[in-house]
């Protein structure tokens, strides 16, 4: 294995161990960080229905915020992963597309789908914290056409976790 590879591959082993094990709003400035860097890249397009998704006959991979952590910390864009929505047939975790995943990766993803629509007590629930359940903000639907909208509720989120300790 080339020193490179390796190199690279110990940078996605340090940023995994990072998104799961630091508190929500460090996840969600990993999110935040995951999703600039993704769009910046020409075949980054961004839809909130999928977590990961190539189109067919499209030059294009679609992610949502959790996605974008997926292509950009652990590097799924190497899974050739089909076309697999939240309320359609299995997601990947189900399928074993992503292997060796851990729960805690598991879990900040789904948190991620939940602080996106503003459900910050959804959000800590997923990751076992189980106060504040009734906890929501709101956040703009992300638009492509100005994603900065979406950036400044997410940095505002991000904020309100950290005064809350989370």
């Amino acid at each position: 294995m080339s020193d490179l590879k390796t190199r690279k591959e110990e940078l996605f082993k340090t940023r995994q161990k990072e998104f799961e094990t630091a508190p929500l709003s460090r996840v969600v400035e990993i999110a935040l960080a995951d999703m600039k860097r993704a769009i910046e890249e020409d075949k980054i397009k961004i839809d909130m229905d999928y977590w990961v998704r190539e189109k067919p006959k499209s030059k294009n991979c679609y992610a949502c915020f959790a996605g974008c952590v997926m292509i950009e910390t652990y590097d799924v864009r190497n899974a050739n992963l089909k076309a697999t929505s939240f309320g359609v047939g299995a997601n990947f975790f189900d399928i074993g597309i992503i292997n060796d995943i851990s729960d805690e990766a598991h879990d900040r993803f789904f948190a991620l789908d939940s602080i996106r629509d503003g459900y910050l007590g959804s959000a800590l629930y997923e990751i076992g914290i189980h106060d504040n359940e009734d906890w929501t903000v709101k956040v703009r639907k992300f638009d492509k056409k100005n994603p900065e909208k979406f950036f400044s509720d997410m940095e505002r989120v991000i904020d309100l976790m950290k005064e809350k300790g989370y």
